[in-house]
């Protein structure tokens, strides 16, 4: 499967509007080759270029075994934020990180969607709430490692 999903750089100079994010589901055609964005991989933000990594999809290469994505544990949420491209909270809105949303954490697990407008950015991402461990299992582990730091031995 390998041989037909790739990784495309795409590089966007801000106030620039003749050059788009493209969206998941374009085609984009790329030295002849037909390619179908399928995901967004990361983006970063230097100056005034974004620069967007993408996974796509080779369009000639039909003729493969389907797999069911695997069920995922827990809900994904879809969030957005707009902010100006030069904030600083970009950094935390990469995949594996975690962003608070009223008042509950959030695990951000894919970016679906990115959009400028001049200095504006919209990003769209799916996440996951991140759930404490239960709480028998916390209480037990604290009082374990009291029970270690004070040399206590209970039998």
């Amino acid at each position: 499967m390998s041989q037909f999903i790739r990784t495309l750089q795409q590089v966007i100079v801000l106030y620039d509007s003749s050059k788009k994010p493209y969206k998941i589901a374009d085609v984009v055609k790329l030295k002849g080759e037909s390619f179908l964005i399928i995901g967004i991989e990361a983006f970063k933000i230097s100056g005034i270029e974004l620069t967007i990594w993408y996974t796509m999809q080779d369009l000639k290469f039909h003729d493969f075994i389907s797999v069911s994505p695997k069920p995922m544990l827990s809900k994904l949420e879809h969030l957005s934020v707009l902010y100006r491209y030069n904030d600083e909270r970009f950094e935390d809105l990469q995949p594996g990180r975690t962003v608070p949303h009223r008042g509950k954490r959030y695990k951000v697990i894919e970016h679906t969607h990115i959009a400028v407008n001049n200095d504006i950015i919209t990003l769209q991402f799916l996440a996951t709430q991140v759930l404490p461990m239960k709480r028998k299992v916390v209480q037990t582990k604290y009082f374990d490692e009291k029970k270690k730091e004070l040399g206590i031995n209970v039998f």
